[in-house]
């Protein structure tokens, strides 16, 4: 872990033309494949998934892959971006080393915007050309970052947010700084977490969450504060402690406090709307069609968006294979939950009701992607998990 002094500037630097990808002669990556059996399918309902790929040779890979073009791109455990082929999974079209000779990783985040990869490793950030690997701008933060990146104001700018609660913002074209944002006594340097900023494309905002339960409002163009509210406090330094990210439904704003009380306030002024006390530990919220609470106790629950009555609750502790469940991702009105042994349900979101189960290889510690008809699974030290 590169963690540097708490100081109120960052290091930029900038690399225009020259090509840093790496020899694919260094890396292989071999395929397999093997037809996935459903332990359980409701007899009405198409089974979804029946084939997996499973790429193998790539170092402890644990963050979603990205699709650009016909390329499929991971980060894996050593800081190596890898673009793998598309149509031949196992063939490499370029890689490059990120992390600098660092042994592993601390933190890292991939996205992709406007033409450019944005990865992020530690306190390194990059834009790089997603069709050949070159660098084309690398930028220094004073601290690892925290949870992922975020894509703003139209594909055009990338947040990243620094582990002692600082907020820079981009410009994904060149790595320009626009503008940063922190508070006054709000630098303590914490531990690794998941937390990131959240951003809504309508009225061009971000909203943060900081240690001290603060949560802040900003413009996403100029970094303007437009309002700040207090959660009772939180302590986001103790190891392994819950932290739940900002989540933008439609006009409201989705908040966890310390005790995992779920509270809804609205976007334009911070008011508080409504509160459910479920112990939650993670959140989704789909406009019009639903919030969707996994708790600390096992449970998946539904909340209308507009009267937030409960719809439905799915008790997941029975289900054997799970383990602790990561984000739920809605396909299709369909809820896909992928525990971090293995196990993947299809959920109906509109009834809670299992349709699908699956059971695959690995350890899982991230969501899957999906895209184009293709999930992608990253198994950790097994690799990347593909199914169609």
């Amino acid at each position: 872990m590169r963690l540097l002094a708490v100081v109120s500037v960052f290091f930029c630097l900038s690399y225009s033309g020259a090509a840093f990808a790496g020899s694919v002669k260094q890396l292989a990556v071999s395929e397999r494949v093997w037809g996935l059996s459903a332990p359980f399918i409701v007899p009405e309902v198409d089974q979804t998934f029946s084939q997996v790929r499973n790429l193998v040779g790539i170092h402890d890979v644990t963050l979603p892959p990205v699709v650009v073009d016909d390329h499929i791109v991971v980060l894996d455990g050593r800081g190596r971006l890898i673009a793998l082929s598309g149509e031949d999974a196992g063939g490499i079209a370029w890689h490059v080393d990120l992390a600098e000779g660092t042994d592993g990783v601390y933190s890292s985040s991939v996205v992709y915007s406007d033409g450019t990869l944005l990865c992020a490793i530690d306190n390194l950030l990059y834009g790089v050309d997603p069709k050949d690997g070159r660098i084309k701008w690398k930028r220094v933060l004073r601290n690892p970052l925290s949870g992922d990146l975020v894509i703003l104001n139209d594909g055009k700018a990338v947040a990243a947010l620094v582990i002692d609660n600082c907020l820079y913002v981009f410009n994904v074209a060149d790595g320009g700084l626009l503008w940063h944002h922190e508070e006054v006594g709000g630098s303590d340097i914490r531990v690794k977490g998941p937390l990131s900023v959240a951003y809504s494309h309508r009225k061009h905002v971000i909203v943060m969450l900081l240690p001290d339960g603060k949560v802040l409002c900003l413009d996403a163009y100029s970094g303007d504060k437009v309002w700040e509210i207090g959660l009772s406090k939180k302590d986001l330094g103790v190891v392994g402690r819950s932290v739940v990210s900002p989540v933008i439904v439609a006009r409201e704003v989705l908040l966890v406090d310390e005790s995992g009380v779920l509270k809804s306030v609205e976007l334009s002024s911070g008011k508080e709307l409504w509160s459910a006390d479920v112990e939650s530990y993670d959140v989704l919220g789909v406009e019009k069609m639903g919030i969707f609470v996994l708790t600390k106790a096992g449970k998946l629950m539904a909340f209308d968006p507009e009267s937030k009555t409960q719809l439905w609750v799915l008790d997941l502790a029975g289900i054997r294979g799970g383990g602790r469940w990561n984000s739920p991702v809605l396909v299709g009105g369909k809820l896909w939950l992928l525990g971090r042994n293995g196990r993947l349900l299809g959920v109906n979101a509109l009834s809670g009701s299992v349709e699908e189960s699956y059971k695959i290889p690995g350890f899982f510690t991230r969501p899957f992607m999906l895209s184009e008809g293709m999930a992608y699974a990253s198994a950790g030290k097994q690799g990347l998990m593909v199914l169609s």
